[in-house]
């Protein structure tokens, strides 16, 4: 069915689309919750693995320190023995090789150092030790006691450190005992110490050699002060320096770490401990994966389960939609009713549709009712509308013949009152002219006369303008004359401006002379010793003043040059103020020329008014003879132009009404095609409701 053809396909896509929906808001929310609880543990377990790291650290450093004391309180029984007490260097040498059998096993030796750097041993051997960093700590320092960083023994190639307490007799330094100790000692104890995968001890020295490490190949081998990692060279400072802390580094491996350190008492070395950023995140990580993965088995049930419900709810809507279809396609049976059970949604969606089906079926059964009168009276009013279409056409022809003889009629007058009313224009037009000559002549009469009054008054103003110019021509020459004796004292003024900067020239030479002769009779002075003292404060005084009139010959320069630049301006402004007058004069001269040409002229003009005045006299009394005949030409048009409006009025009555009625049949024909073609579109709007109407069944 074409019907069938054009609905596409939807079963199932509401179900699927509500249970994408839903997957992908369960893992958007899970998600977030998720990345909460992971931030959450991961931080809160870096905070108890950074706390952890601080307390092993602390811990441990405590240990190395107890260590230490440990080693000390050993080496302090020498100290309080009483054949020290004696004083006798002697008999402590000889006590400790006596008491060889009964030392610390941890001890590989135990000697004695005097003052001088020399150290004897319960081996039975002695070396001088003044160049060895512990030896400088306890006899030039003066340190009670010392633990010294790892060196390696040249005997056993070892490495060892030494535990050194200084020996006080009455005040008096007697020398201090010193305790060779293996560094695997102390090694075992940071050695053993491991926190799950990657925590571990490092033991740095005082001058940042690594003691102890994870990685065997950097055992009193790498100097981390030394390192180009600037994290960690950055520690190992603040390790030598004794301080306490932490940081996160990157380590060598080139991984985040977390670094914790203390320094070990009585030594100048700093215990740390390390963890990896991947062990502390490791238990943040483990629940993230147990979070995800128990997510995605909840969220397969919740697509199972709420797909299944989706599918069983939803499934009313396929009665729904089948229904909906046999009704749009075949015959349209507006007969059929959805027959569903159903108190939720779509129950009453089904309800709605059954009673807008019955109202579509009550409204349908009219219309097949009514369908056979409506289409009689479009068959009526079609032929009707047939018949008066012709009448009009037969009144609009019989109009339009009357409507040409009407203008064919007004086109005869219009033309005869148009020639009438050209002669009446050109009558009016020549008495115009005659009266406009008429007015013309008079005032022309007038202007001339007016004309030579004024031409008398420009003699006499031209006849002052040329004394006035006489005049200003004689000033203007006197003007140049005084010009140019300013001038020559100016040329004066400048040559002696030149003769002043040649006497300020000769004043700085003397000036320049004077303080040649002052030094050369300072140096003589100088020469003469006590004879020459007074003579020197006569030469310092020439001196200064040679100066002062130096820099004053300077000062006078200056100002000449400026007096000279600007007698310089002044002579050029004079320069251009001569000429200026002379063209003056020269302009002066042209303009009296001028005015008495003009002086010449205007008596001309005079005698030519006098002529034109006659002959306009004579032209008035004609003027006046020809404006009585135009009066009574004017006369008889007025009766002829009054006789051919009234015929024109007329005529323009008639051509509006026939106007009119032309008008109102070509509305009235305009209609009638309107309601032809209503008619057509109405027959045919039947005849197609007709046929959709026997579609349904009712």
């Amino acid at each position: 069915m074409a019907g069938e053809e054009n609905v596409p396909k939807r079963n199932g896509k509401i179900a699927f689309s509500i249970i994408l929906i839903i997957g992908a808001l369960f893992l958007v929310l899970n998600g977030i919750q998720i990345g909460l609880v992971s931030f959450t543990v991961t931080n809160t377990a870096r905070d108890s693995y950074e706390a952890d790291c601080q307390e092993i650290t602390a811990a441990y450093s405590l240990a190395l320190t107890n260590k230490i004391s440990t080693y000390l309180k050993e080496v302090r029984v020498y100290v309080q023995s009483d054949v020290v007490q004696t004083g006798d260097e002697k008999e402590v040498i000889k006590w400790i090789s006596d008491k060889a059998s009964r030392r610390t096993p941890e001890f590989n030796q135990v000697g004695f150092c005097t003052p001088d750097g020399t150290v004897w041993y319960d081996t039975g051997t002695s070396e001088t030790i003044n160049s060895t960093p512990y030896f400088k700590a306890m006899i030039t320092d003066g340190k009670f006691q010392y633990v010294d960083n790892p060196v390696v023994d040249p005997i056993t190639e070892k490495a060892v450190i030494h535990i050194c307490h200084l020996v006080r007799v009455r005040g008096k330094t007697l020398g201090f005992f010193v305790a060779t100790v293996n560094l695997d000692m102390v090694q075992k104890i940071v050695g053993n110490i491991v926190l799950g995968e990657t925590g571990n001890a490092m033991l740095l020295s005082g001058e940042g050699v690594v003691i102890e490490h994870q990685n065997p190949s950097m055992v009193m081998k790498t100097n981390l002060l030394k390192s180009s990692n600037k994290d960690l060279s950055s520690v190992a400072s603040s390790m030598c320096l004794g301080e306490s802390g932490s940081a996160w580094v990157k380590g060598l491996d080139g991984k985040d770490e977390f670094i914790t350190y203390s320094p070990v008492s009585n030594t100048p070395w700093s215990f740390a401990f390390t963890v990896s950023s991947s062990q502390m995140n490791q238990t943040g990580t483990g629940i993230m994966m147990v979070m995800i993965g128990s997510a995605i088995v909840i969220l397969i049930a919740l697509i199972a389960i709420s797909g299944g419900l989706i599918f069983f709810k939803l499934k009313p809507l396929r009665v729904v939609e089948q229904t909906i279809n046999g009704i749009a396609d075949g015959n349209a049976d507006l007969t059929r009713r959805i027959e569903i059970d159903s108190d939720n949604e779509i129950g009453n969606l089904v309800k709605g549709f059954n009673r807008f089906t019955e109202k579509l079926h009550t409204i349908m059964y009219q219309l097949k009712n009514s369908k056979t009168s409506l289409l009689a009276a479009g068959d009526n009013l079609h032929s009707s509308m047939d018949d008066t279409v012709s009448s009009i056409s037969q009144i609009l022809d019989n109009i339009e013949g009357m409507h040409r003889r009407i203008e064919e009629q007004a086109a005869g007058v219009e033309e005869t009152a148009g020639t009438v009313n050209q002669i009446s224009d050109n009558i009016v037009r020549l008495e115009q002219m005659i009266e406009t000559q008429a007015a013309g002549v008079t005032e022309a009469s007038a202007a001339v006369q007016e004309m030579i009054g004024n031409i008398g008054s420009v003699n006499s103003s031209v006849e002052k303008m040329a004394a006035s110019f006489a005049l200003l021509e004689d000033n203007a020459s006197s003007g140049a004359e005084k010009q140019k004796g300013v001038n020559e004292k100016i040329s004066s003024i400048e040559e002696e401006s030149k003769m002043l900067q040649e006497a300020n020239s000769a004043i700085a030479s003397i000036a320049s002379q004077t303080n040649l002769l002052a030094m050369n009779a300072a140096i003589e002075a100088a020469h003469a010793g006590d004879a020459g003292k007074g003579f020197s404060v006569v030469a310092d005084e020439i001196r200064k003043l040679s100066e002062t009139s130096t820099v004053q010959s300077k000062t006078i320069g200056q100002e000449l040059k400026k007096i000279k630049e600007s007698i310089s301006d002044v002579v050029a402004a004079s320069v251009e103020s001569s000429k200026a007058f002379e063209l003056v004069a020269m302009g002066i001269r042209n303009t009296d020329e001028l005015v008495k040409q003009i002086k010449s002229a205007m008596e001309e003009q005079q005698i030519g008014s006098k002529q034109i005045s006659d002959a306009l006299h004579q032209m008035n009394d004609s003027t006046m003879e020809v404006r009585s005949a135009s009066s009574e030409m004017a006369e008889g048009n007025k009766m002829i132009l009054e006789e051919m409006n009234s015929l024109q009025s007329s005529t323009a009555v008639m051509k509006e009404s026939m106007n009119d009625m032309h008008s109102g049949a070509s509305q009235i024909t305009h209609t009638g095609e309107q309601l032809a073609e209503i008619s057509s579109k109405l027959k045919d709007s039947i005849a197609v409701i007709s046929e959709q109407i026997d579609l349904f069944k009712v």
